[in-house]
């Protein structure tokens, strides 16, 4: 978790020909880079052979505590990076003592030596930029040779290339920046532990609202440097990686998404709202690039972005759900969130369920001591409109519920959301009679498919039960609603004025005019 270690190594250096087999000084005359590999190798399960591969992040965190900004420079989906943009970019970072690596990187024949790229640049290969000016810019080869390089830009014979701005905008398309001014720009630190238990994923799925939530209240003037990673699985049994046999170090696809609520919830409530994160109630405020298959990600929630005092609330995921295992998250900022941070997790909830055909009504009872509960609606196996005649695909049919006190009190209306899932919220606080009456609907009255209704219920401490009523209610009866039946009316003709209206009227125009 980007601490200090202490790591026991002897001086004993695997040579060939009196020179150190794998990491060395450029003369040989400085044993502290085999002594750190040698080290790094055995946190690595005391193998050499476990460093091969990697990128240059999971290096750079390892060395210096501090997530790595992996930037997608062929990204089509941002803004293309001009050179002089991108001279800007590096400049910037380098002057503020951050560390910068960069490489060309192709995994479209992934195993398959790759064409080279714009002066015979290797592919997939790490490079670091070690020194730049406003027309230059040199990086540097750890093999430790030029490697086949053409540029004009000169080398020194030892893997030191340089070239021009726009050489090296044409020739690499990833930036690695470390960072290390965020342990003064943005001094504090929060540190977690945690568990993926299953189920969550990213918010492509309905599982997103079961992941653990940080919600930390921001304000203008504030910025957060976000970082999450998995247990490095580089020291454990081939088998037991990722992809099994000898597939190799692999990873979850993990990544962060930063949500703010589209209504502000009450103090009191804000967990609470926050462990109801289906697609309605929230927009995505910020959010990894993509879920990237390896160990560390990190995001930037920028100052500029942070508008208003407001809440967030920060989802440190895998992108497909039912992922069970360990990781660790950080959160920098400029001013502490300390005061405000708190995991959704926290809150102790019952959670019942029932699934069945709409419409139905259902009979919430034991809410002694509740103070709020979510009712969800998911579409499991969904009746689904259809238009064949246009061609348009199937679609979700919107479903809702109404929210019933004993005695027939509306507490809740549904809003229909053509969503797979949607939520809602019922303040409990004054509820009298310890039951809830639940009547989910189709919108329209439409009937048959099948819907699981999930309730979450915090406080109650009866043992609550979820069970189907033998009748279904009527709601528009229940509440009061019941729609008055339409009545004809005779659509009249406008009647045709006579020549007495006429006449007047004329007259007016006449006076009208006259005045003028």
């Amino acid at each position: 978790m980007g601490e200090p270690q202490s790591v026991i190594v002897d001086s004993l250096i695997p040579v060939d020909n009196a020179s150190p087999l794998f990491a060395s000084s450029r003369t040989n005359q400085a044993a502290c880079f085999s002594l750190i590999e040698k080290a790094l190798a055995k946190l690595s399960g005391a193998s050499f052979k476990n460093l091969v591969g990697g990128n240059v992040a999971e290096s750079l965190y390892d060395l210096l505590g501090v997530g790595v900004e992996d930037l997608h420079l062929d990204d089509r989906s941002q803004p293309p990076l001009s050179p002089a943009n991108l001279k800007t970019l590096v400049l910037s970072n380098l002057l503020q003592g951050n560390l910068v690596g960069t490489g060309n990187i192709d995994t479209s024949k992934p195993g398959q030596e790759l064409p080279r790229a714009k002066l015979g640049i290797r592919k997939n290969h790490a490079f670091a930029v070690v020194n730049a000016t406003d027309s230059v810019v040199t990086v540097y080869n750890p093999q430790g040779h030029d490697d086949g390089y053409t540029g004009t830009g000169g080398t020194d014979g030892m893997g030191t290339l340089s070239m021009n701005w726009k050489d090296f905008h044409s020739c690499f398309n990833r930036l690695q920046i470390a960072p290390l001014s965020v342990k003064e720009t943005h001094p504090n630190r929060l540190q977690y532990k945690r568990e993926w238990s299953g189920v969550g994923g990213c918010s492509n799925f309905p599982g997103f609202r079961k992941n653990g939530v940080l919600v930390v209240d921001i304000e203008p003037g504030n910025e957060l440097f976000l970082m999450m990673g998995q247990i490095d699985r580089r020291g454990l049994p081939r088998g037991e990686r990722a992809g099994g046999g000898d597939a190799g170090v692999s990873y979850d696809e993990i990544g962060i998404t930063v949500v703010e609520l589209k209504s502000p919830a009450a103090l009191a409530d804000r967990l609470f709202v926050h462990k109801m994160c289906t697609p309605e109630r929230y927009k995505v405020f910020a959010k990894t690039r993509s879920f990237a298959n390896r160990r560390d990600n990190t995001l930037w929630v920028h100052e500029k972005d942070i508008k208003k005092k407001t809440t967030l609330g920060i989802v440190f995921s895998t992108f497909h759900p039912d992922v069970r295992g360990d990781y660790f998250c950080e959160v920098r900022s400029r001013h502490s969130v300390a005061d405000s941070a708190a995991w959704t997790d926290d809150v102790q909830t019952t959670e019942l369920s029932w699934t069945g055909e709409f419409p139905a009504s259902l009979k919430l009872s034991n809410l002694k001591g509740a103070t709020r509960c979510a009712v969800y609606m998911r579409q499991t196996a969904a009746r689904v409109r259809v238009n064949p005649s246009k061609g348009k695909p199937a679609q979700p049919e919107p479903v809702g519920c109404w929210v019933l006190a004993p005695n027939g009190t509306v507490l809740c209306q549904p809003s229909f959301v053509k969503a797979t899932e949607s939520s809602t919220f019922v303040d409990l606080t004054t509820l009298e009679g310890g039951e809830l009456t639940i009547a989910g609907r189709y919108f329209k009255g439409a009937k048959g498919g099948e819907v699981t209704v999930e309730v979450m219920v915090e406080g109650a401490d009866g043992g609550a039960t979820l069970v189907k009523m033998d009748e279904d209610v009527d709601v528009e009866a229940l509440s009061g609603q019941k729609k008055k039946a339409k009545t004809k009316t005779k659509k009249m003709k406008a009647a045709r004025p006579g020549f007495g209206q006429a006449k007047k009227t004329l007259e007016g125009l006449g006076d009208m005019y006259a005045g003028l």
